[in-house]
This record gives structure tokens, sequence and C-alpha cells, in this order.
């Protein structure tokens, strides 16, 4: 009858909820037909780590809201502090001996680990915190949030300097880095517009709209005036910043990267994949002009400041058009 297949069905679910109980680690809610369930992707929910070799010092988040530091041959924290949220971004000072901690519930805590105590804590975010990022002067730090919430400050005060909302943009940032001389915020975040803000007026600029081509993550190339965006994959895409020009394009035939380094000096980029795997690889000079100043200064330059400087009646071309176009710039090996 249909009254006993409904009731074998509820025990066959029942058995099954049972079976994935006991063998799962951890604990499991059975989602029926009809129903669904939302949240962060897991890589912006895990509490975060950092190591200090020269120190020989581990700085650790938790779940349960403490942030601690230990030395790396013990398992007794040296100090510990409760940050009533989880630390999922931390962020150490190079010139002092602070640090910044960004929380799931959206504050960021300035601490100083010599005296073991919060400085500062500031409640510019909604949502949890997805990245900080310090300028090379060390006295301003911007920050980022799931909810898309972008803020700057000068180390140690009261009111930011600026805050823009995903309204003001129209999309959602996850990571924000600054350029070498601090003046520029190259912003990013998964299939958003990639956007350059000015650090004092807080004014963003459209570089690379999404309908052009969706983006992973955009960063400064070391010490130059242009960037790279990481498109799905592993397509590595090289633009001027002012503009948002493509002078190059790169395949790594890698389909699953995420996330990618380059190497202080430039010359190498590290892929990350999905996967947890890595790759090191060497970057292609792109440097194809050589400029001597009146000073004698010598500079190399990618050939996209003579394009720039041409008048343009077409539009720019989308990432898609433009590898069609140029097929002729292809993967390049692993070193």
């Amino acid at each position: 009858t249909d009254e006993s297949n409904t009731s074998k069905i509820e025990r066959h679910k029942e058995n099954l909820d049972k079976q994935v109980q006991e063998f799962s680690p951890i604990s499991l809610q059975r989602i029926d037909p009809g129903e669904f369930m939302m949240g962060s992707r897991n890589s912006t929910s895990f509490p975060h780590a950092i190591c200090d070799l020269k120190d020989k010092n581990i700085l650790s988040a938790d779940l349960s809201g403490k942030v601690r530091s230990q030395n790396i041959s013990s398992n007794i924290p040296e100090w510990e502090l409760d940050l009533n949220g989880t630390g999922l971004v931390i962020t150490p000072l190079s010139t002092k001996n602070y640090v910044l901690v960004g929380t799931d519930n959206g504050k960021v805590h300035l601490i100083n680990e010599s005296t073991k105590r919060i400085i500062s804590t500031y409640s510019d975010h909604l949502g949890p915190i997805s990245h900080i990022a310090i300028n090379n002067s060390q006295q301003i730090f911007a920050t980022c949030g799931t909810g898309g919430r972008i803020a700057l400050r000068t180390i140690g005060s009261e009111e930011p300097e600026w805050v823009l909302n995903p309204q003001d943009y129209k999309s959602d940032i996850e990571y924000v880095e600054f350029s070498h001389d601090s003046k520029t915020l190259l912003a990013s975040g998964l299939h958003a517009n990639v956007i350059t803000i000015d650090t004092k007026s807080g004014k963003f600029n459209t570089v690379w709209p999404k309908d052009k081509g969706l983006a992973l993550k955009a960063k400064w190339l070391p010490k130059k005036n242009y960037f790279s965006i990481l498109h799905p994959n592993g397509i590595l895409s090289f633009l001027e910043y002012k503009s948002g020009i493509i002078y190059k394009i790169i395949r790594s035939n890698l389909p699953s990267a995420c996330d990618f380094e380059f190497s202080k000096d430039g010359k190498r980029i590290l892929f990350i994949t999905e996967k947890g795997s890595c790759s090191l690889r060497e970057l292609p000079v792109a440097e194809s002009i050589l400029i001597i100043r009146p000073d004698g200064k010598v500079e190399q330059t990618p050939d996209f400041y003579f394009n720039v400087s041409k008048p343009k009646k077409e539009k720019s071309l989308e990432l898609e058009t433009f590898l069609l176009k140029h097929q002729d710039n292809v993967s390049f090996n692993e070193s």
C-alpha cells in the first residue's frame, strides 16, 4: 500500500541519516527537498594563523574567538586574548610590534604584542573581514569584508579616512592591495569588477568591468604601475592601471588556479589551485621598450604606453575576443 511504501522510505532515510552521522567526523543535518542552506565560501570562514620563522613564533586564532601567541616548539601559549569573534585575517606590521586581526563579526583589532593588549577596535564593516592591506610605510591600512564595504584608516586614528559601500561602486570587493607608492588601491573580488581607488580622496575607477570577462583576483606587479588579473581556467591578463588596456595574456594550463603571488623582484609567479597544489613559474619578460631619461636613468616598460597615447576609434576588446585575436600569446613553461 501507499502507506507502507511511505513508512519504508522514512525508515530508509532514518537509517541513512544514522550511517552518515556515524561515519562523518563532523555533525551534519539533512536538507529535505524544498529546503536550502546558505553560507560563505569555506576559504573565507577559516580561523587564520601566521608563522614568524625569525622569532620562531606562531600567532593563531580559533573558533572560540581567541587569538594566541606561542613558540613553535611549545603547545602552551605565551599569551592569549579574547576577541569575541573568530580571527579570519591576521596581518602584522613590520615596523612595530603590532598586529591587525579581522574577525567574522566585522571587527578589526589593533593589538600590541609587547604589552599583550588590544589598542583599538574598529567597526567599519557589517560582515566578516576578508582582507587587510598595509601600505609600505606602515602608516595606513585598508580593510574589506564579505559585505563589500572598503575602509581606509591611519594607524591609531579614531575615524576612517573614507568608507566605500558596495552601492557606491556596484560590486563586491574581497581583496585590496596598495600600489608601491601608496597612492592607489587595487580592489577585486570573485566575479566582481576590478577597481582602483585614490587613497587620498576615496574616488574610484572601474578598470575592468566584469562584463568584459570574469575575474578571480587582481594584484599589482611589484614596484610597477600596472597589474595582473587572474581569470577562470588559469588565464592571466596584464593591464595598464589607468586605462585598463590589456598588453599581455598568459595561459597557465592550470584550470583550477584560484590565487597567485608575485616574487618581490617580479620575475616569478606562484599559482595556487583549488586542489591545494602550487606551481612556481618564471614570468615572461614583457618590458620590450627601453627608456633613457634626460638624467641618465634607464627604465624598461611594456609597449602599452605607446598604445595608450594613440587615439582609439574602436571599443576596447573583451577578454575572449582578445584571446582569439592574439593566439600567439600562449602558455609558458614551468620552471
